[in-house]
């Protein structure tokens, strides 16, 4: 659903967000820097940038796709079996856990005018996060 406004964008449950211009459907540029309790993740299109604050497990989330274990990259379906153990080390959880985190990182994403659905892509067995296939990643600790 697109409103009157350009690049606004009204999604079935109400939410509304902002679009990146056209021809920069995936992010060219993201970055997650660690903090105290969390990070902070920019996610930039073209000229178009937004930063959010992700609370830890959420933090681990998005850094475990970023910066998955050879022979994966980010951008990568990286398959459940390999992201459970990242981000609960040593921790009991499974596919449960994990779609309930997905789908919080998403919502927070949204929050933050950021299409959370194509952003953080979840299918049978694997999460993504869509990158643009150019794209520049960097994970590092904070301060």
């Amino acid at each position: 659903n697109h409103s009157e406004e350009p690049n606004l964008v009204t999604l079935d449950g109400g939410e509304t967000f902002t679009t990146p211009e056209d021809g920069d459907e995936l992010p060219r540029r993201v970055a997650l820097e660690f903090l105290p309790r969390g990070g902070r993740l920019t996610v930039g299109y073209g000229s178009w940038e937004r930063a959010i604050w992700l609370a830890d497990r959420r933090c681990d989330l998005v850094a475990a796709l970023l910066s998955p274990p050879a022979p994966y990259v980010a951008g990568d379906a990286i398959p459940d079996d390999v992201l459970i153990p990242r981000v609960w080390p040593g921790g009991q959880q499974g596919r449960v856990e994990l779609n309930t985190l997905v789908f919080r990182t998403r919502k927070d994403l949204v929050k933050a005018d950021l299409d959370g659905g194509t952003l953080l892509h979840r299918s049978e067995g694997v999460v993504r996060f869509a990158l643009a296939p150019d794209a520049t990643v960097t994970v590092r600790s904070g301060a």
